[in-house]
Formats: structure tokens, C-alpha cells, sequence
């Protein structure tokens, strides 16, 4: 199978633009052969009127007849006018996905150089977002976090709280990191409220969206929409981590696409008291 290129902007264009102009000219060609057929109609209707006023009802009764033949195949030539087929958005296109993500309330990001950079120290607050720019709606299948992980030392960090909250709430996402595992829970929103139980989830499963013993968790996302999921990652035991979040789409047209976030990088970190006097 060859490789999918994108063809240059002004060749769309210009393929586009031939083929809107043939449609209008085949468009223009049929309301012309319609005109013509309502003006041959209207001028046998007039003879026939004619005909009929002098006394000749059969003339007339038979010209009338025949202007109804020209209308009826003006009409048909109107009604085999087609409307241009709209271009379908590939799901590769219309799925996107983005991942913000700050510090842990009294963190900052560090930077170790050779060692890693842009490290987040005990975890990370993130958002993700499920974006739909196509023209057809389509559900998140699956969606997968892989984790690797080395040794790194321990690093300090001043212990603060963990906020969240908005006027409408999305869904929560909470991830613990270990040394050899990951294990986490979503909060379910409405939109206004948190579902009162979590759904569980564990490296194990292969699938975040899968909770034992619970119906499989799916997100549809139509047209023009997105689906927001707030969370964080918490570094459980000592290691610098690089984690993905990974989701794959699919539509009604059985197209499938997978999308997934840049690697983030966090390390294990001891809380520290901060005195007040």
C-alpha cells in the first residue's frame, strides 16, 4: 500500500473549483431546456384557445395534449439535477487530541538536564481533550497509559492542595505510579455533578475504560464537540516515570484512529512541612 500524501492546497482548489464550475454549467444548461419548455407549452396553450374559440374543440383538445408532453419533460430534466457530493472528514483528521498539564499545587517544574527534563516532582495536574472537527459523531473506544520507568533519586517539594472545580465539571482522571504497576479511578461527571462511586481500573486491564465488574465506560463525541477530562498523575514510589495517554476512535463507518499525548515526565518526591512562624 502506498503512503497517504496530503496533494497541494492550490491543486484542491483548483480541482474543486473545476468541478463546481462544470455542475453550474450543467445546471444553467437544464433551467434553459426548462424555460424553453414552458415557453413551446404556453404558446400551444394559446393556439389551443384559439382553435377552440373558432370551433375547432378536437384541434384544440390535441394541441393542449401535446403541450403537456414538452412540460412533462421539462420537469423531469429539473428533478435529475444533482446536488454536489460534500467531502467526508477521515476520522484520522476530525479525532484530535491535546493534553495540558501544570504542577501539583506548591510544585514547580524542573529541569535535570541529561537526566530528564521538564520533570514534574509527586505528579501533575492535567487536562485532556477529545476533540471532534469532522462531520460525523464517534464514540472513544479505548484508551490506554503506558508508563516507563528508572531510578532516579528523590527530590523535595513543599506539600499543597490539589484543587479542582468548575461550573461544569468534567470527568476526573486520578493515576498512582509504581515502581512496577499503575492503578487509578475515574470520577464520572453529569456535567453539574461527580458520580458517588469511582470506577476503578489497574495496569492489568490493558484498558482504562474497563472497571471490573462494571459496564464498559465509552465517550461519544459529536460534530463540533469535545470531551473534557480533568485529573492528575501521583508518583507513589521513588523512579523518574515517562507516561502516555493514549485513546483510539471510532465512527459509524467502522473507521478506526488512534491518538496519543507526548510523553510527560515525573519523578518521585518527599513532601515537606513548610513552617508559618
Amino acid at each position: 500500500m502506498r503512503p497517504w500524501t496530503r496533494p497541494p492546497l492550490q491543486g484542491i482548489i483548483s480541482r474543486v473549483g473545476g468541478k463546481l464550475r462544470g455542475h453550474w454549467r450543467r445546471v444553467r444548461g437544464r433551467w434553459r431546456w426548462v424555460a424553453a419548455a414552458a415557453l413551446i407549452t404556453v404558446l400551444v396553450l394559446g393556439l389551443g384557445f384559439v382553435l377552440r374559440a373558432a370551433g375547432l374543440s378536437t384541434a384544440a383538445n390535441v394541441a393542449q395534449l401535446v403541450s403537456l408532453a414538452h412540460l412533462l419533460v421539462g420537469v423531469v430534466s429539473w428533478a435529475r439535477v444533482r446536488k454536489p457530493k460534500l467531502a467526508v472528514v477521515p476520522l484520522a483528521e476530525s479525532f484530535t487530541m491535546a493534553c495540558d498539564v501544570e504542577p501539583l499545587a506548591g510544585s514547580q517544574l524542573l529541569d535535570f538536564g541529561a537526566q530528564g527534563s521538564n520533570v514534574y516532582p509527586g505528579g501533575c495536574k492535567f487536562q485532556l481533550n477529545l476533540g471532534n472537527q469532522g462531520d460525523r459523531p464517534f464514540i472513544i473506544q479505548n484508551m490506554k497509559i503506558t508508563v516507563q520507568r528508572r531510578e532516579f533519586e528523590p527530590v523535595a517539594r513543599v506539600k499543597g492542595e490539589r484543587l479542582y472545580g468548575a461550573a461544569l465539571i468534567p470527568h476526573q482522571l486520578f493515576v498512582e505510579l509504581y515502581q512496577s504497576t499503575f492503578s487509578g479511578w475515574w470520577m464520572i461527571s453529569d456535567g453539574i455533578h461527580l458520580a458517588d462511586t469511582p470506577r476503578k481500573f489497574d495496569s492489568t486491564l490493558q484498558d482504562i475504560l474497563a472497571s471490573p465488574g462494571l459496564p464498559r465506560l465509552t465517550f461519544s463525541v459529536d460534530p463540533g464537540k469535545s470531551e473534557l477530562i480533568d485529573g492528575s498523575f501521583l508518583v507513589k514510589e521513588p523512579g523518574l516515570y515517562e507516561v502516555r495517554v493514549a485513546a483510539m476512535a471510532v465512527n459509524a463507518a467502522q473507521e478506526h484512529a488512534a491518538k496519543k499525548t507526548s510523553a510527560i515526565s515525573l519523578c518521585y518526591s518527599v513532601e515537606k512541612l513548610v513552617s508559618r512562624d
